[in-house]
């Protein structure tokens, strides 16, 4: 959990300025909502919708090929 120095500020800047700042993870041990709540204790601005995960990613493809349920194996943050 180690922060770059001034990156916290820097991403805060740029969404104070309208910009869409959002963080990808290739973890799937946690929601989004966890991430982005970790993000926020390290000082980053975040928000649940600001965080794209494996699962997130996963069930947006399947969503756009008219797939509404799917078997899934592995971690809780996964399966949320």
């Amino acid at each position: 959990d180690t922060v770059i120095a001034g990156a916290p500020e820097a991403l805060g800047r740029l969404a104070k300025s309208g910009v869409f700042v959002c963080y990808v993870t290739n973890n799937s041990t946690q929601t989004r909502a966890d991430f982005a709540a970790k993000l926020n204790r390290l000082g980053f601005p975040a928000n649940e919708n600001s965080v794209i995960g494996t699962g997130y990613g996963a069930a947006a493809l399947l969503r756009g090929r008219g797939i509404s349920s799917a078997g899934v194996v592995g971690e809780g943050g996964l399966v949320k």
